[in-house]
């Protein structure tokens, strides 16, 4: 008895756990390949908010995210007497590294948020989740190169135009009209 009472205990614990980052950090993190702090914010907001998540807050270097958890499992995990549903916090780092800049990302499931009794696990590392942001991620790189690759197209063709516009210097050939 006692063991199917376990049984979708651990079956549950197997979907969270999962191995490790291949990452600095061993959290989702990706290099990016501008300097451009808004646009890198605005790359992870274009790839996160069409997966239901929220803008929550922002800074200079961060960016926050959450989303009410909808799967039933994580509801039965994480919810308790006190709160209803738990929530998924996502916070986007920006840190400069090289000739660009690295986003790391945090991921937590809070329950009880807001209360005396608030629980935060901490999913950045070694859980499904951890991996499927980090996938997230690999869009947003893809997502800021091509807008940093239109960006240089764009100032290439204005360098062209502009200079096709000006007009060739005169030369003065001395005779009087």
């Amino acid at each position: 008895m006692r063991a199917l009472l376990l049984a979708p205990l651990l079956v549950l614990g197997a979907c969270f756990t999962t191995r490790p980052l291949e990452t600095p950090s061993g959290k989702p993190e990706v290099e990016l390949r501008t300097k451009d702090l808004e646009l890198a914010k605005r790359g992870v907001a274009e790839e996160i908010l069409p997966r239901g998540f929220q803008l929550r807050s922002h800074g200079e270097t961060w960016i926050r995210f959450f989303r009410p958890a909808d799967d039933l499992e994580t509801k039965l995990v994480a919810r308790s007497r006190l709160s209803g549903t738990p929530v998924y916090y996502v916070t986007a780092r920006l840190v400069p590294a090289g000739p660009g800049l690295r986003m790391v990302c945090d991921i937590e499931l809070v329950a009880n948020a807001g209360t005396a009794s608030q629980k935060v696990t901490d999913l950045s590392r070694e859980t499904a989740a951890a991996h499927e942001l980090q996938d997230v991620l690999g869009q947003v790189q893809a997502r800021v190169s091509l807008s940093e690759y239109a960006r240089s197209i764009l100032v290439q063709e204005e360098l062209a135009r502009t200079s096709s516009d000006r007009e060739a210097p005169r030369v003065w050939s001395g005779a009087a009209r």
